[in-house]
């Protein structure tokens, strides 16, 4: 089996030039299976076979689970395996993180994009006391952190405790956060074809209270803490459209009803009916209320808003090498957290993680003598009236808004106000 998979590999590389290569379920193949892989596309050359195999990306999920757990049958190709070998694989720790709970709670489960703590919905404030609900919160952020920062095994930083420790040494779940040597093998993600859309989940997750322009605001938040860190983002499609499959929580028989997507930025396909009873039925019950409201319907506006925000942070991304760090020692150096530690002001995050906040995050990126502050904001309503905020760094920063933000800064009234001043 081994040799199959590594000649089809290598066949699709050299006659169909494909430049990257996914592995379902890539934990129940060995390390030494896609080492074996890798060895082979790196003996192509353009010369010889007219691609260069050395560039070719593998990636896959690692989850380490089932018969294969623990290395029960061999030293298998899990994240924290996979280290050094610069293969990617999923990060369930960011996604877990943003969306909160995981594909195995309940679906209202809140997380760090969705509510918990700031603007807890009814199940949250049934199930949870507050004080239990900060403390997820800021485990969540630590998670977040570590994810912003490549999912790294051994960088350092201040978790919300105050103490510093590595991503390592941050608990996901009875595992270790971090497991990665270099950024290339951390894919940060918030939404993929497994479970619900993003979309869906936040729909699902927030507040009776927020109506569908701050729903929409949770999505394109959830989409920067992937767009914009260290590691390899990766986005469901239809993340830049509000898509809906529904709340369908698995829609690979649910047909081009559910699937569809709508590239005229009129519709995302919300309401048009309860997913199938196969995978579904068990939730109608909560799913039903939400899908027949019709102020859950986002407008065409708020579809153009998420569009316009998802292409400005991928032209930031893209114009910026601060967002693409190769190595331990460059993030070590280069990337900071700030409100940070058991003080931290809760609702308001500055930057690339400072999710310590107990609801915010930020991080100060510092390379080449070029610098950018990531403010990052989960209390929907910040910015407007007895909501404002304002956070002060130790840090003397001069600070304006980043000149690919322009576009959605001067449409979106959340955000139209927000100035910086150095000190």
């Amino acid at each position: 089996m081994g040799k199959l998979i590594t000649d089809a590999v290598v066949l699709n590389a050299k006659q169909y030039k494909v430049d990257g290569f996914r592995f379902d379920l890539m934990s129940f193949l060995f390390v030494s299976n896609i080492q074996q892989v890798q060895n082979a596309l790196a003996k192509l050359t353009l010369e010889k076979d007219g691609v260069d195999g050395s560039k070719i990306y593998l990636y896959g999920e690692g989850f380490d689970f089932g018969e294969v757990a623990n290395n029960t049958l061999g030293i298998n190709a899990s994240q924290k395996n996979l280290f050094g070998n610069g293969i990617g694989t999923f990060n369930d720790r960011i996604r877990d993180g943003i969306r909160g709970g995981s594909p195995f709670t309940d679906g209202r489960v809140q997380g760090f994009a969705t509510g918990l703590f700031t603007d807890s919905n009814a199940f949250t404030n049934q199930n949870t006391p507050s004080s239990a609900q900060l403390s997820t919160l800021l485990e969540n952020t630590d998670w977040v952190e570590v994810g912003l920062a490549g999912n790294l095994r051994d960088w350092t930083f201040t978790d919300h405790t105050g103490a510093t420790v590595t991503g390592a040494q941050v608990n996901y779940n009875g595992q270790a956060a971090g497991y990665t040597a270099s950024p290339v093998e951390d894919i940060n993600y918030a939404s993929v074809h497994d479970n619900q859309t993003l979309f869906d989940a936040v729909q699902l997750k927030s507040s009776a209270t927020d109506d569908i322009h701050a729903r929409t605001r949770r999505q394109v938040l959830a989409s920067s803490l992937v767009a914009l860190g260290q590691g390899i983002p990766f986005f469901h499609a239809g993340d830049d459209l509000l898509r809906s499959k529904d709340m369908d929580g698995n829609s690979f028989d649910s047909g081009d009803w559910f699937n569809k997507l709508d590239f005229s930025y009129q519709s995302n396909n919300w309401g048009t009916g309860l997913p199938i009873a196969s995978q579904n039925q068990g939730n109608w019950g909560i799913l039903q209320p939400l899908l027949a409201n019709p102020a859950l319907k986002p407008l065409p506006s708020d579809i153009a808003h998420t569009r316009d925000a998802f292409r400005e942070f991928l032209r930031i991304r893209g114009t910026s090498g601060l967002f693409h760090m190769h190595t331990l020692a460059e993030v070590q150096a280069n990337l900071h957290f700030l409100n940070v530690g058991p003080s931290q002001t809760p609702g308001l995050g500055a930057g690339w993680v400072e999710i310590a906040s107990a609801s915010g995050a930020a991080a100060f990126v510092r390379s080449h003598r070029r610098q950018i502050l990531i403010q990052r904001n989960k209390r929907h309503r910040c910015g407007t009236g007895s909501d404002s905020r304002r956070l002060r760094f130790g840090t003397t920063v001069g600070c304006s808004a980043h000149i690919r933000l322009s576009g959605s800064m001067s449409t979106n009234t959340a955000v139209s106000g927000i100035s910086f001043r150095s000190r």
